[in-house]
């Protein structure tokens, strides 16, 4: 049984937020106090590839204003570890043609990880 860590934060910190139409990017600060870091590994700590999907997901409903039901993810890449205390990009891009939002996780000098997430018409 996965007990949480006491004082455990669920999403990253925003320390900034750039919010157009169809687009956003926010800088995250991925804090060393994460709950997806817990067991995730004891000797070095990497962010689950499920949590960051999930953080897509849930900032692009949320600046997006969607209530969509995600129907599937597509072009999904992993290239390197987001590991604590780092702070990174988040950039999203709505498709409203396609019902879509594209996501990439990356620094300056890389990109950590990237995918599409389709959206369920209902």
């Amino acid at each position: 049984m996965m007990v949480a860590w006491k004082g455990a934060h669920r999403e990253p910190e925003i320390l900034s937020e750039n919010i157009e139409a169809e687009k956003v990017v926010l800088e995250l600060r991925i804090v060393s106090t994460l709950f997806q870091f817990q067991g995730h590994f004891p000797s070095q700590p990497v962010l689950p590839g499920v949590a960051q999907l999930d953080w897509a997901v849930r900032y692009g409903m949320r600046f997006f204003k969607l209530s969509l039901p995600v129907k599937e993810v597509s072009q999904l890449k992993y290239r390197h570890f987001i590991i604590p205390d780092i702070d990174i990009i988040l950039e999203l891009n709505f498709r409203p043609h396609t019902k879509s939002i594209a996501f990439i996780y990356k620094s300056a000098d890389k990109i950590f990880s990237s995918g599409t997430i389709g959206l369920k018409e209902v």
